[in-house]
């Protein structure tokens, strides 16, 4: 069973600015993409000194996923499947079940993803234990329609397999690419769908949520 949470890190004040490196305000063009390119490897691919725990976790999802490579086509029994291989490894895995209202120009959704608790141990702060997001379509989650080889080479920067990183830094990557995402679309004389508006992409990681640590298919699957 899924147990209510409160909301992730956009109810405790949102995930923050984009990183020092980026401006939004910048002026189009390679420089800019280039920024943001770097900002969302640095932010979803830190360097392995930076994390320690995240290169471990980020190990074991890799081991977990191949070990499930079978089920990667059934969405919720193959993240199940991860959980209870991350469980297995002492780590406190779970599936998260995101779903928000529509409001102000974005629709209604739900969202499932795994997620990781580190122990306090790992963490910068022992009263706040971190929370890691780990997704295997997240990449997926940033494309959009006749990108331009800008916005191509910012999406290219999220880790192909899957984003292991922690939910602060998700916020602020899905910022970026948000951003650089609208820049692309109003090259081409789009406008933003819905789904692809930053609040819309914040509430898949980063809403309110229900966790679940079951491993079992649930009723009626």
């Amino acid at each position: 069973a899924f147990l209510e949470t409160g909301a992730g890190a956009a109810e405790e004040g949102g995930p923050g600015p984009a990183p020092k490196e980026y401006d939004s305000d910048e002026e189009d063009g390679p420089g800019r993409a280039a920024a943001a390119a770097a900002s969302v490897r640095a932010l979803l691919d830190p360097l392995a000194e930076e994390d320690v725990f995240r290169i471990r976790l980020a190990a074991a999802v890799a081991a977990a996923m191949e070990a499930e490579t079978a089920l990667q086509a059934h969405g919720a029994a193959f993240r199940r499947a991860v959980v209870r291989r991350l469980r297995g490894s002492g780590y406190d895995a779970g599936v998260c079940r995101s779903r928000w209202e529509a409001s102000g120009g974005i629709t209604a959704g739900t969202y499932e993803y795994v997620d990781v608790v580190a122990p306090p141990s790992a963490s910068a702060d022992a009263r706040k234990r971190a929370r890691y997001i780990v997704d295997a379509d997240f990449r997926a989650g940033l494309e959009v329609a006749r990108a331009t080889p800008e916005y191509a080479a910012v999406v290219a920067e999220v880790p192909a397999s899957a984003v292991v990183a922690r939910e602060e830094s998700v916020g602020r990557a899905v910022r970026v690419a948000s951003d650089a995402a609208r820049r692309s679309l109003r090259a081409h004389g789009l406008h933003v769908p819905p789904w692809r508006k930053t609040r819309y992409m914040l509430a898949k990681w980063l809403g309110p949520y229900k966790r679940s640590t079951a491993t079992s298919p649930a009723r009626g699957e």
